[in-house]
């Protein structure tokens, strides 16, 4: 039973995530979120489009289930595993967040890293991918905030 509820929040885990994310768009709806929005999806998209791109081909790592014999994937996943995709994309939304809201970038951050896990439960991923994924996300998302804020300020 837990397997396949595992395999289901690793298989759709992004999906409900960004379905959280547009809830707190809606939560707050003030004119200042387009900034916020672009910014955020910049932020994604350099994550994972190029940051998690570029490291898959550089670290070329198998996935766990393919390099370990004793590692059965209960999802299958193609491609490299090191920087997690999904942990990038999600810390990074929820760091764009965080510093907006602390209350509901809290409840992302738990969020990122519940979802994260399950990645590694299922198989598709190393704990060090979600750590990469985790770390980078953040960092990435911390800059394009701060330069939103002072491109904003200004």
């Amino acid at each position: 039973m837990f397997a396949k509820l595992f395999a289901f929040l690793a298989n759709y885990s992004i999906i409900i995530f960004l379905i959280v994310f547009v809830l707190y768009l809606f939560y707050h709806p003030e004119l200042r979120h387009r900034t916020f929005l672009v910014y955020t999806f910049i932020s994604a998209f350099i994550s994972r489009g190029i940051f998690g791109t570029v490291l898959k081909n550089l670290f070329a790592r198998p996935r766990p289930s393919i390099a370990l014999t004793s590692v059965h994937a209960l999802i299958s996943e193609a491609g490299y595993s090191m920087p997690s995709g999904h942990a990038l994309v999600f810390f990074t939304l929820a760091t764009c967040i965080y510093m907006r809201d602390k209350r509901w970038g809290a409840w992302m951050f738990g969020l990122a890293t519940f979802f994260s896990l399950t990645r590694v439960l299922v198989g598709a991923h190393y704990m060090s991918d979600i750590l990469v994924g985790a770390v980078l996300g953040i960092a990435i998302a911390f800059i394009m905030m701060r330069i939103m804020r002072k491109n904003y300020a200004s």
